[in-house]
C-alpha cells in the first residue's frame, strides 16, 4: 500500500509519500536428531513488517508548453528528500526460541522528476532518485513511470511500474538488507 500527498505553490512543493509492506510465510521445519526414530516436525511462521516513508521538497526548474495548445505542458522537477526505512522480521519456531530483528535508518535522496501531457486526457510521469550515499544506507535508487488518464480536472487514473532498490549494512552489528522491490502500480490522483 502506497500513497502519495503534494502540495505546491508556484514553483516550490513538498509532499509526502508513505508505502507499506506486510508478508507472512508458513512452513513446516523437519529435522531428525536421533537415527531410527521418527523426525519430529516443527511449525515455523516467518513474519516481515516494513515501512518506508518519504518527505521532502520539489522545486520546478522547467515548464515547457507541448506545441501549441495552451492545456499541455512538459514540466521538470528537482527534488531533496529523506527516505526513512522501518524493517522488523519476526520467527515463530513453535518452541521457546522464537528470534525477531527490528532495524530503521535514514537516507537523503536527490532525484528529478518529468511529467509530460500526451494530450488533454493522457498524461506521462517519470521519475528517478538515488540515495543513501553511506549516511543511512550505502546506496539506494528508485525509478517509476506512470501513464494517467484524466477524468476531468481533480480525478486522474493511473497505471505503471515501479521500482525501490536499498542496499543497508549497520555498521555496529552484522544486520543487513539489500533487496529491490518492485512491480505494477495502479492509482487515483484526486487534485483540489
Amino acid at each position: 500500500m502506497m500513497i502519495h500527498l503534494e502540495a505546491q505553490n508556484g514553483k516550490f512543493g513538498l509532499f509526502l509519500e508513505p508505502m507499506y509492506s506486510r508478508m507472512r510465510v508458513d512452513g513446516t521445519f523437519v529435522r531428525q536428531r536421533v537415527p531410527n526414530l521418527p523426525a519430529i516436525p516443527r511449525d515455523l511462521t516467518l513474519a516481515y513488517e516494513q515501512w518506508t516513508v518519504e518527505a521532502g521538497g520539489f522545486y520546478q526548474v522547467g515548464k515547457w508548453r507541448v506545441g501549441e495548445n495552451k492545456d499541455e505542458w512538459v514540466t521538470l522537477d528537482v527534488l531533496a528528500t529523506a527516505r526513512f526505512w522501518s524493517i522488523k522480521v519476526d520467527l515463530d519456531t513453535s518452541t521457546i526460541i522464537n528470534p525477531g530483528r527490528s532495524n530503521s535508518w535514514v537516507d537523503p535522496i536527490v532525484g528529478a522528476r518529468l511529467n509530460i501531457d500526451l494530450s488533454k486526457k493522457v498524461i506521462m510521469n517519470l521519475r528517478v532518485d538515488i540515495g543513501g550515499f553511506g549516511v543511512g544506507s550505502d546506496f539506494s535508487w528508485n525509478g517509476l513511470a506512470a501513464i494517467g488518464y484524466r477524468f476531468n480536472e481533480y480525478i486522474t487514473a493511473l497505471v505503471g511500474y515501479r521500482a525501490l532498490y536499498v542496499n543497508y549494512k549497520s555498521g555496529t552489528s552484522k544486520a543487513r538488507y539489500e533487496e529491490t522491490l518492485h512491480g505494477p502500480i495502479m492509482g487515483l490522483a484526486f487534485s483540489f
